[in-house]
């Protein structure tokens, strides 16, 4: 950690000193009022399915559920699309699988299913009554009692939104940084990019930096033009193992890409780090520049530039 006037005025004279006040003034949480649930993605991903969510809500309480499901496929073979949005999304792709028939059997078969591709066969609608059938799926329609499929998408999607919070929790520190440094720039007279490349600040600035992979973008980026400040933020509100490897690969980073006119800052905060403290003081020994967001609001990018 290279010392500033930052630390003398705050009577900071050593490291170790340093590390605990990073340390102590870490925040529990930066939620904002969109860390709940993102609602337009939610009504966005039901109301993507309406027409055939409506034609679906005709086999809710079907006595004669198989006969009905088949029959309306026959009638409407592109609704099909819509039975994997009912029970699942993996972030990737929500109209194929390949499901393992039998995992106890001694040949592992697979079936590939794609909803996707109309079922304008039998044989396509007795596939997707068996992957109805066999994933349950088909209790919704026979024993939920619920009256409409669009309804009960909402809630799935506001529930498998959840998993997105951990994300916004990232964005909401680059929103918080990058906030700041905007005033920051502005107020001093540096320029800034956000998501810099290294053949970007190279067009814009002439700064030649190392990096340890080609794709490799930094958050922010900050030039009074002599000087050059990487910036690379995170938040982490709960403990794990990846800390360990971020304060790692960060220390590695700054052995890269650190010059006499290039340096590399750390904004992170939360108590996760108390889960991390060894792994997080290394780093702190080695990165240029650690800071959490109230060193950041104190004036710590000011006086990198002083």
């Amino acid at each position: 950690m290279k010392a500033l006037t930052w630390h003398e005025q705050r009577g900071i004279n050593t490291v170790e000193e340093g590390f605990a006040h990073l340390v102590s003034s870490f925040r529990d949480s930066i939620k904002s009022w969109d860390y709940f649930v993102n609602w337009d993605k939610v009504y966005s991903n039901a109301e993507s399915f309406r027409r055939e969510l409506h034609l679906w809500n005709s086999l809710l309480g079907s006595e004669r559920f198989d006969e009905d499901f088949l029959s309306l496929l026959e009638e409407y073979p592109k609704i099909v699309r819509a039975i994997p949005a009912l029970i699942v999304r993996d972030g990737k792709s929500s109209s194929s699988f390949q499901i393992t028939r039998d995992l106890s059997a001694e040949a592992l078969e697979q079936i590939d299913f794609n909803f996707a591709l109309a079922t304008n066969t039998a044989e396509d609608r007795e596939k997707a009554l068996m992957f109805v059938r066999k994933t349950g799926l088909h209790r919704l329609f026979t024993e939920s009692g619920i009256s409409n499929l669009l309804d009960y998408m909402i809630g799935v999607e506001a529930g498998l939104d959840s998993n997105g919070r951990k994300n916004r929790s990232g964005k909401a520190m680059e929103f918080a940084v990058g906030g700041h440094l905007a005033r920051v720039c502005r107020n001093a007279g540096l320029r800034l990019i956000e998501q810099a490349k290294a053949d970007s600040i190279k067009s814009e600035w002439g700064f030649q930096v190392a990096t340890d992979k080609s794709s490799r973008s930094f958050d922010f980026a900050v030039s009074n033009e002599s000087h050059l400040l990487l910036l690379e933020t995170n938040f982490y509100g709960a403990g794990g193992s990846k800390l360990k490897s971020v304060a790692g690969e960060f220390s590695q980073l700054t052995r890269i890409v650190s010059t006499g006119d290039i340096s590399f800052g750390w904004v992170t905060d939360g108590k996760g780090w108390q889960t991390a403290i060894r792994p997080l003081g290394e780093a702190y020994e080695q990165v240029d520049f650690i800071l959490n967001l109230e060193m950041l609001r104190d004036g710590f990018i000011e006086s990198i530039f002083e």
